[in-house]
């Protein structure tokens, strides 16, 4: 076939969801990346669920994920995918298998990131079609892998490093001192007491080590967010620029 759904097996899809992608296919020949809205279950079932648009929304200060939508991926990348991966789940997805096919030969070197890395790829290549209907139901469990051991910490902190290259060295996406601050803020920094100086100098090394250049950027960024004790949300919306309510 010419599309790819990835059916989690800890996950659960509506019977209407793959209906709905073929309607959505049909309706726009373009896309290559469909996803639905969806329910945040945990191991206890879906009592007090909560939808991921409701979080998005909030995060974004927006009401983006309220409506359905088509968008150049490009664009989605600008707006939000950027930041984190509003895609919701890989199980939410279905996409065009002529697109992400090359796309995975160094899906095997993440281990937290990966779905976020990969999804940037393919929307720098393609489009997206986002249904406002929660077709889907993602699983979280509370025991998760944690990223506060101290070589899945670092090993994170590279995820986030790679991904911050992809998309700062591609002309197409906007803003990159905005980017690297959202970055050096929420996904490369470290806690000078929670995790020490030996940690803290081990990540930085790790960044230099990946790229010079961008890394003595980044780690500028990490200084003055230590040294001013800045506070900020997650996404820091700027006057300019923001989302669309």
């Amino acid at each position: 076939g010419e599309w790819l759904w990835i059916a989690e097996s800890d996950d659960i899809a509506d019977p209407t969801f793959l209906e709905e992608a073929l309607k959505a296919i049909g309706q726009f020949p373009s896309l290559d990346i469909f996803y639905s809205d969806s329910f945040i279950i945990s191991d206890k079932g879906i009592k007090d669920r909560e939808k991921f648009s409701e979080r998005k929304n909030q995060v974004f200060d927006t009401l983006k994920w309220n409506s359905t939508y088509y968008n150049k991926g490009i664009d989605e990348i600008n707006e939000c995918l950027k930041f984190d991966c509003t895609i919701n789940n890989m199980s939410s997805a279905v996409l065009r298998k002529s697109l992400v096919r090359p796309l995975t030969n160094r899906m095997h070197e993440f281990y937290f990131h990966g779905d976020w890395y990969f999804l940037l790829k393919a929307s720098l290549a393609g489009n997206i079609y986002y249904c406002n209907k929660p077709l889907n139901y993602y699983r979280v469990h509370e025991k998760s892998h944690s990223t506060q051991q101290s070589s899945l910490f670092l090993r994170s902190r590279q995820e986030c490093f790679r991904i911050l290259s992809l998309l700062y060295y591609n002309p197409r996406v906007s803003d990159k001192k905005e980017l690297i601050g959202h970055f050096a803020y929420n996904c490369l920094g470290f806690g000078l007491v929670s995790d020490g100086p030996v940690k803290g100098w081990s990540i930085l090394k790790t960044y230099l080590k990946m790229d010079r250049k961008l890394a003595i950027k980044t780690i500028l960024k990490i200084g003055v967010f230590k040294v001013l004790r800045v506070k900020r949300p997650f996404f820091a919306k700027t006057k300019k620029k923001g989302l669309h309510n």
